[in-house]
Parts: C-alpha cells; sequence; structure tokens
C-alpha cells in the first residue's frame, strides 16, 4: 500500500483572492481532493464504503500556512493517514511551493458513519484492513481541536438562505462553503488590510436546501482574557446585524501598538435559524497584510 500520497496543485486564477493569492476554501477544496485520491488508493474510499453502507464525514480539520502562493503558481500536497483517535480517523497534510520549500501544514479528523443509522462506526477495523503501520509524524504537532463558541461581545450576520452554489452531489451544503461564508462576512476594508494564516473548522450537523443561516462571531480572548484590539467592533458591524455581502463598514489594519505582525482570531458559528442547531464553528487567523498584489 502506498501509505503517502503527493499530487501538484496549480492555483488558477479564479481560485485566488483579490490580492491575487491562494484563498482558504480553495486550499481546503485540495486538501479534500489529495485526501478522497488517497482514500481511494487505499481501497477505503466512497465506493468501497457504500458496499458496507458507510461513507466518510470530514468532522475537524484545520491549517496553518507561513506564505500564500500566488495564483498561476503550483503546490505541491502530501498526505498521510496517521491512524486512530477515538472515534476518529486522522490525516495529514504537508504544504510546499514549487521549489520544495515547506510553506504550510493541515491536520484533519474524519468520521465513518453507518448510512441507515447515521451513527459513527469505530474506523480501526476499516483502516487495519492493509495491515501497514501508519506514519507517526504530525504535520502541525496536533490534532485538530474542538473549538469554542463565540464569546461576549459577538455579532450576528442577517439570516440567509442556503442556495443551489452552495450544495454539494448529495444535495447537503458543501463544507468549504460554511468557510466562505464565514469570510464574507467581514467589510472589504477588513479584508483588503489582513490575510489569513490559520483556518480550524469542526462541522457540527449537516444543512439542506430551504434552511435559512447566520453566522455569529467574535474576537478570541488571549491568555488573558484580552482580545488583541478594540474586538471585532472595529469591523464596523451594527447590533442590528449586517448582511455581509457588499458590507462596506470601516475597517482598521491589525497593527498591535508594538507594530508587529502580531495575529488575532476570530471565532465563528454558523446556525440553522429554524431551530438555532449549530451547524459549524470556525476559527480564522488574520495577519496584518504586508504582502503587495502578485497581479
Amino acid at each position: 500500500m502506498i501509505m503517502e500520497l503527493e499530487r501538484k496543485f496549480r492555483i488558477h486564477t479564479y481560485e485566488a483572492d483579490t490580492e491575487g493569492r491562494m484563498s482558504p476554501p480553495s486550499l481546503f477544496n485540495y486538501l479534500q481532493d489529495i485526501a478522497a485520491a488517497h482514500a481511494d488508493a487505499l481501497n477505503w474510499g466512497k465506493e468501497e464504503l457504500m458496499k458496507k453502507k458507510q461513507f466518510w464525514v470530514l468532522s475537524r480539520m484545520a491549517a496553518e500556512m507561513e506564505s500564500i502562493p500566488g495564483g498561476g503558481s503550483e503546490i505541491v500536497i502530501r498526505t498521510w493517514p496517521r491512524g486512530v483517535d477515538g472515534i476518529f480517523a486522522m490525516r495529514d497534510f504537508d504544504i510546499r511551493d514549487s521549489s520544495g520549500k515547506l510553506i504550510g501544514g493541515a491536520t484533519s479528523a474524519w468520521l465513518i458513519l453507518d448510512a441507515v443509522t447515521r451513527r459513527p462506526v469505530r474506523p480501526g477495523s476499516i483502516l487495519s484492513e492493509t495491515g501497514d503501520i501508519f506514519p507517526e509524524r504530525q504535520s502541525l504537532g496536533r490534532n485538530p481541536v474542538k473549538l469554542p463558541a463565540p464569546g461576549e461581545g459577538r455579532y450576528n450576520t442577517l439570516p440567509f438562505p442556503v442556495r443551489y452554489s452552495d450544495l454539494d452531489v448529495n444535495l447537503h451544503v458543501n463544507n468549504v462553503k460554511y468557510l466562505q461564508w464565514a469570510l464574507d462576512a467581514y467589510p472589504l476594508d477588513f479584508r483588503m488590510n489582513n490575510e489569513i494564516r490559520g483556518v480550524e473548522a469542526n462541522y457540527m450537523s449537516e444543512s439542506l436546501p430551504g434552511d435559512e443561516v447566520s453566522i455569529s462571531i467574535s474576537e478570541e480572548e488571549d491568555a488573558g482574557g484580552n482580545h488583541s484590539r478594540e474586538g471585532i467592533s472595529e469591523l464596523g458591524h451594527s447590533e442590528e446585524g449586517y448582511s455581509g455581502a457588499g458590507h462596506s463598514g470601516k475597517g482598521d489594519s491589525a497593527k498591535g501598538d508594538s507594530g508587529e505582525n502580531e495575529s488575532r482570531n476570530f471565532l465563528h458559528s454558523v446556525k440553522r435559524s429554524g431551530d438555532n442547531r449549530e451547524l459549524c464553528r470556525i476559527r480564522v487567523r488574520w495577519v496584518e497584510r504586508k504582502t503587495d498584489k502578485v497581479y
């Protein structure tokens, strides 16, 4: 069995952000693409599991980037399964630029669900069928964690409907869309002055056509219980909520008092408006943008 798989991905212009660099949703798509391909190669893929009336579900994903490659360039992603942690099957990723320099990494936790009962199936028996020893190294030195909910001082978007373009082949919201929704909730000024270096997501429940959802956002406190600066109020949101798309509130850069390129974490909770069920939690780590546009 090939216990590691490596693939090249070209960052197309339509997968780049306004600065011409790879967008976080594009990276999440690449990671899931190579994960699915490797599962197929190991005979754990979608078709094999469906024979047992089972299927894979991504539960947690965390990615960290040292630098963000530009559109038109290539990255190389290597992935490997790390074995089992309770009910989770663990999988990690290394991300390198075209010269081979390590520029990022990711870790993920997956569930196998019974297609009839929708209950988790312990993955050990399935993964052990290969008879191989899994690589033990960790890309980020940790597992993806259970994220906290947004705290005090949170702001909520106005409810918006699930649209056709949000759906996957199973008529569920594609999990990358939750990240896109969260990022679309920021005003343009903040996005133009800051860039993302880390994203972590917990997928908690599915969303379907006809649902309306809203997003709560708050800045995460540091170890001393403080926000890195003014908190989310600087994003220019009002307590009445905002729609995300087209919002033009003023946002400052993320520079701290010392002028260092410090990071700031924001927490997001995506909820279904009808029953207030939580669908996803996301943490985004921002730093002040110091690079020029790629094109």
